[in-house]
C-alpha cells in the first residue's frame, strides 16, 4: 500500500500542471534542441569510470550484512524505480488528462512512458554484454569484475535509471524547485537503496542516473541523439502511433 500512496502523492503534485500543452509538445519538434555529441558520451563514460574508485569503499562500509535500518530504507525506496509506482503514475496522468480534458496531463503521461521505455532499452542493451558482478556476487568487496555475456547484470542499475527517468520527466513538466528537490531526492534514495541491498555498486547507480536523466530529456524533446529527436506520439480511438524524425544538415 505504501507504493500506491507514493504514486498518489506524485499524481497530486503533477495534477495542477497547466504550462505544458499539446502545442508546446509539437513545438519541441520545430524548435532547437541540444544535441548529444561524442564528447558528451565520453564525459559520461569518464564519470562512471571515476565513480568506480568509490565502489569498494562504499560496499565495504555497507558490509555483507547491512543493518536493519539500511535494509528497511532500501526496501521502501526501491519502489520509486519499480513498476508498482511508475505504472500508476503514468496511467493516472493519462486517465486524469482524458477525464478532465487537459492535454498537458496526457502529454506528460505519454512522454513519461516514453522516457521509461528508452531507459529500459538502454539499460538492457548494456547489462548483458558487460556482465558485471553484483556486490553480493563479489566476496572480496573489491568491485565487480566485467565478464561479458556471463549473465551478471549489475551495470548499469535499471532501478536507478527508471527512477531518474521518472523524476526528470515529472520535474521538467512541473518546473518548480520544490518538486525538483523532492523528485530527485526520491531518485537518489532509490540509488542508495540499490547499494544498501547489495544489488549494485556506486558506479552502477551513477551510470543508471545518467541513462535515466538523458532518456527523459530525449523523450521530452530537450535533447537529440545523433540527429534523432523525440518522436511524435499519437493516441486516438483508432489506436496509438509513434513517429520518429531525424534532423539532417541542410544540403548546400
Amino acid at each position: 500500500m505504501r507504493h500506491l500512496a507514493l504514486a498518489a502523492g506524485l499524481l497530486f503534485t503533477v495534477s495542477p500542471l497547466r504550462t505544458l500543452s499539446a502545442q508546446q509538445d509539437e513545438a519541441t519538434h520545430e524548435g532547437r534542441v541540444a544535441p548529444i555529441r561524442w564528447t558528451h558520451l565520453l564525459a559520461a563514460a569518464g564519470a562512471v569510470a571515476a565513480a568506480t574508485t568509490f565502489d569498494a569503499p562504499i560496499a565495504t562500509a555497507i558490509g555483507t550484512e547491512p543493518s536493519p535500518g539500511v535494509r528497511g530504507f532500501a526496501r521502501h525506496l526501491n519502489h520509486f524505480g519499480q513498476v508498482e509506482v511508475i505504472a500508476p503514475v503514468i496511467g493516472g496522468l493519462l486517465l486524469a488528462g482524458a477525464l478532465t480534458e487537459q492535454p498537458a496531463l496526457v502529454t506528460a503521461g505519454k512522454r513519461t512512458a516514453l522516457a521509461i521505455g528508452i531507459a529500459t532499452i538502454a539499460v538492457s542493451a548494456k547489462k548483458y554484454p558487460l556482465g558485471r558482478e553484483r556486490p553480493y556476487e563479489n566476496a572480496s568487496m573489491s568491485g565487480g569484475a566485467l565478464r561479458p555475456m556471463s549473465g551478471s547484470t549489475a551495470l548499469p542499475s535499471g532501478h536507478t535509471a527508471a527512477a531518474f527517468a521518472l523524476a526528470t520527466s515529472l520535474a521538467d513538466v512541473v518546473d518548480h524547485p520544490a518538486a525538483d528537490v523532492a523528485l530527485y531526492g526520491l531518485a537518489a534514495g532509490t540509488a542508495f537503496a540499490r547499494m544498501g541491498s547489495r544489488k549494485h555498486w556506486f558506479s552502477d547507480v551513477v551510470a543508471g542516473a545518467i541513462v535515466g536523466t538523458v532518456s527523459a530529456k530525449l523523450a521530452h524533446g530537450r535533447l537529440s541523439l545523433f540527429g534523432l529527436r523525440a518522436p511524435r506520439i499519437s493516441m486516438g480511438r483508432n489506436g496509438a502511433g509513434v513517429g520518429w524524425e531525424i534532423g539532417m544538415p541542410p544540403v548546400r
